[in-house]
């Protein structure tokens, strides 16, 4: 009993050590980190309530008397409800965090579908005014070509039919086109539609058609180059900077890469999502990094849509030797939200694994006379 009664007062202090902690961690508000504190929590009680029937069934062996036995009951019961009661806390926390995610994702697709409702409401009301107030000049019955026939009319050798109306041979008498010019309410839908398709239209630069013909480390290099050349062309000649590219200048290109990336997708819904499930913060150098995936570690986020993006993932897959999404997907300098779907979109774009998985066309059939032979001709 002594060696259980040893295990129980180690746990004991751990739960007390543990329930102390509860309130600088929530303070933080990192939602994994609390989750995760939530388990610990839970599994300490577990074990204590576990000593805790082992060691009451020894006493009872032992006889202890009953009044000592409720003592040491209620003592025990009292620092389990404090862990019982710090578990309760850092469950409302989470319960709490879930129902404002939801409600914010929520209130966000109205808004978007309020939005394009109004704006499909006055391209419609616009489209109906355009065909009520077009203007266009439509000709009478009696000088429509097709009517005569489709009134059972002859139109042998009838001027109508052959030549068409008076007016269709003078120019000058033709009616005037119709010309739409742009006014105030006009120009207001016109910016309507370009914010409520701006999620969906996705803008590529010069540079990003550099990470479509080469890989990364080569694209990076070639900014460096440019870079250096610029900085070359803004200084004295004695303060040129010759030789071969260092650590540093790569550095400085894999970051204004990083920070491209994350400026492009701001302006995106799915943007406002991920940097509120995963507590998107800047750092020193004006970069989103992930606060709220891991303790001590702050992966540097990058959004799964940007061409650069699409780079780093290709590199990491041929790094690996053209290996399997788990592989691939391993990595923890960068956090990109849908990695699986990307890395499963760059491995179906690869020409080594479509080789690799392709299969070959089966053989034909043998004709009869190769698989049985044939009798030769007979000549007389």
């Amino acid at each position: 009993m002594e060696v259980a009664e040893g295990k129980l007062k180690t746990k004991l202090i751990q739960l007390n050590i543990t329930t102390n902690r509860t309130k600088s961690i929530v303070d933080n508000g990192q939602a994994e980190a609390i989750e995760r504190h939530q388990k610990t929590l839970r599994t300490v009680i577990n074990e204590v309530d576990q000593l805790h029937i082992e060691i009451e069934a020894l006493k009872i062996t032992e006889q202890v008397k009953d009044e000592d036995l409720d003592a040491w009951n209620a003592n025990l019961v009292t620092q389990i409800a404090k862990g019982d009661q710090s578990v309760e806390i850092l469950k409302e926390w989470l319960n709490s965090r879930k129902t404002f995610c939801q409600t914010y994702e929520r209130e966000e697709q109205i808004k978007f579908e309020v939005k394009l409702q109004e704006t499909k409401t006055k391209f419609k009301a616009e489209h109906m005014g355009n065909q009520n107030t077009s203007g266009c000049q439509v000709a009478s019955h009696a000088d429509h070509p097709t009517d005569l026939g489709s009134r059972g009319g002859s139109v042998d050798h009838h001027q109508l039919w052959n030549q068409g109306p008076s007016w269709l041979s003078e120019e000058t008498e033709w009616p005037a086109d119709i010309i739409f010019e742009p006014n105030a309410d006009s120009n207001t839908e016109l910016k309507v539609t370009r914010s409520v398709f701006a999620a969906t239209a996705q803008v590529h630069d010069d540079f990003d058609q550099l990470l479509d013909a080469h890989e990364v480390h080569k694209v990076l290099r070639i900014c460096a180059w440019i870079q250096r050349f610029i900085s070359n062309c803004r200084s004295r000649a004695r303060d040129w900077q010759d030789g071969p590219l260092n650590a540093i200048e790569i550095e400085q290109q894999r970051l204004w890469w990083t920070k491209q990336a994350q400026l492009e997708c701001q302006e995106r819904l799915c943007f406002k999502q991920d940097q509120l499930q995963l507590n998107l913060q800047l750092n020193s150098e004006d970069i989103f990094e992930c606060r709220g995936r891991s303790e001590g570690e702050f992966p540097i986020y990058l959004p799964d849509s940007h061409p650069f993006t699409h780079g780093i993932v290709r590199q990491a897959h041929l790094s690996t030797l053209h290996s399997g999404v788990s592989l691939t997907m391993a990595c923890d300098v960068y956090w990109i939200p849908r990695l699986h779907h990307l890395v499963k979109k760059v491995r179906s774009a690869c020409w080594g694994c479509k080789g690799f998985r392709a299969q070959a066309y089966q053989s034909p059939p043998q004709e009869t006379f190769q698989a049985q032979g044939h009798k030769g001709l007979c000549h007389s």
